[in-house]
């Protein structure tokens, strides 16, 4: 039995030497078990401990390779590891901010300035790669092998001094107070100087500060400055707001053709040609020494077959200017005789077409509210609200006004059921307002309209209850 044993331990360690050999030397290690003479028994034991305790010679040099690469990935990643915790990201979250708060304060104090702008009678001392990373006109001139670019100073037209100020310190915060009293230096100055953005902000400062008053400036200053869509907003509101607008010093002052621009527009919003007539003849009458002789054509924009006979018997012929100006002299005795071609061809004005909505409910009231839809510009605005609050109303336009006829309403106690309404009122674009009717004999909703001609206006139908 000890001896037994004694050839077991011997024949593993034969077997860890065989495996040990196979795997420097798999072919040499086949051969020297070829060579060796073991009884039958002994290789019985031997096989069955190598199946127990090793795998087999094929699979060995497979084993130990993927070993090796075991041990190659996990000492990387242990590398990896250990740059990773011997690493770490700083970030200043204030960097750039505090960094231009410093060239800022150096700038006021006139350390390390390297470029001065010498604007009307002042100089203004600036960094140039501050000043270059914000305008692509400047950083174009130190760039591009333009003479400015080895000068020290730089002289600058059609800006004023403040307006430079105040974008030189734009450069460094990134801020600028638009206000009336600048806007009108800034914009030019952005312009020149292709600050987009600041120049867009202020194109909108004077789109939401335009009215009645400054219209047609906020107009020829969009139009001498190349900014098409302040300009086109500026054309729709006179066009909307054409008789208040003339009415103001602003528009005595128009250019002549500026002024025949518009008269000619076949869109201007008016109750009747008279309106136009009578603004044109403010403006020649404002200095008639100087626009009598040029008169004549803005005088052929007007649509005399538009005009009442009344209007011309009282106010037309007696106007002074048919007296200095020879051609609308002519001009009208032609037209009175019948014989002039622009009496049989004329084009009434037509104000810009919207869609309406008015009145309804959502889902908890009644709403007394309207929308209109501009398609010129695709938008909706808002309109003033109704007198009276108003669902299921009949809507219909008539002469340039929009009525709204009938209609229900909740009562102010749910257990009085609906009202019925009888009442009127119809909305007038021009002075963007409704105004009340006489009623109808019968509260209606749910009723409809019909416009006859242009003179009357039918309601037919619709549900009413007698109170």
């Amino acid at each position: 039995m000890m001896n037994h044993d004694i050839r077991t331990r011997r024949q593993c360690a034969c077997s860890e030497r065989e495996y040990l050999a196979h795997a420097r030397n798999p072919a040499s290690a086949r051969d020297h078990a070829h060579e060796q003479q073991i009884p039958s028994s002994t290789a019985t034991t031997q096989v069955g401990l190598s199946f127990l305790s090793f795998p087999l010679f094929s699979e060995a040099g497979v084993s130990l390779a993927a070993m090796a690469s075991n041990r190659q990935d996990a000492a990387q990643r242990a590398e990896h590891q250990s740059s990773a915790a011997d690493s770490r990201l700083f970030q200043m979250k204030e960097h750039c901010n505090q960094s231009f708060l410093v060239m800022n304060q150096l700038r006021r104090e006139g350390q390390l300035c390297d470029i001065s702008f010498r604007v009307g009678n002042e100089t203004l001392s600036a960094h140039r790669i501050v000043v270059a990373s914000v305008s692509p006109y400047l950083r174009a001139m130190f760039t591009c092998g333009m003479r400015e670019s080895s000068l020290a100073e730089i002289e600058l037209k059609d800006i004023e001094p403040r307006a430079m100020a105040a974008l030189i310190d734009y450069a460094y915060t990134g801020e600028v107070m638009v206000t009336i009293d600048n806007v009108q230096d800034l914009l030019p100055a952005a312009g020149i100087l292709q600050l987009r953005e600041l120049k867009a902000a202020c194109c909108a400062f004077l789109s939401d500060h335009m009215d009645t008053t400054n219209c047609l400036g906020i107009k020829q200053f969009a139009d001498l400055h190349s900014c098409p869509e302040l300009l086109k907003k500026a054309n729709r509101f006179i066009i909307r707001k054409f008789v208040e607008v003339v009415k103001h010093e602003e528009f005595l002052h128009l250019p002549h053709g500026v002024l025949k621009e518009l008269l000619y527009n076949d869109h201007l919003h008016v109750e009747s040609e008279e309106q136009v007539f009578l603004a044109f003849i403010r403006w020649v009458n404002h200095d008639l020494s100087k626009r009598a002789t040029n008169a004549y054509q803005l005088f052929e924009a007007i649509r005399f077959n538009l005009l009442a006979k009344t209007f011309w018997e009282n106010v037309f012929l007696k106007e002074p200017l048919f007296q200095q100006n020879g051609e609308c002299k002519a001009f009208m005795k032609g037209y009175l005789s019948g014989m002039s071609p622009e009496s049989y061809v004329v084009k009434p004005r037509s104000p810009i077409e919207a869609i309406y909505t008015v009145g309804g409910r959502n889902s908890h009231r009644c709403l007394p509210t309207g929308e209109r839809y501009v398609a010129e510009d695709n938008r909706w605005e808002e309109l003033p609200p109704m007198k009276q609050v108003r669902t299921a109303v009949a809507v219909g336009a008539l002469d340039g006004k929009l009525y709204a006829v009938g209609g229900e309403c909740e009562t102010k106690f749910a257990h009085e059921g609906t009202l019925y309404l009888s009442s009127v009122e119809y909305y007038d674009p021009i002075h963007n307002e409704w105004s009340s009717l006489r009623e109808m004999k019968h509260p209606r909703s749910f009723t409809a309209v019909a416009v006859m001609g242009s003179k009357s206006i039918a309601a037919c139908q619709g549900q009413w209850r007698v109170e």
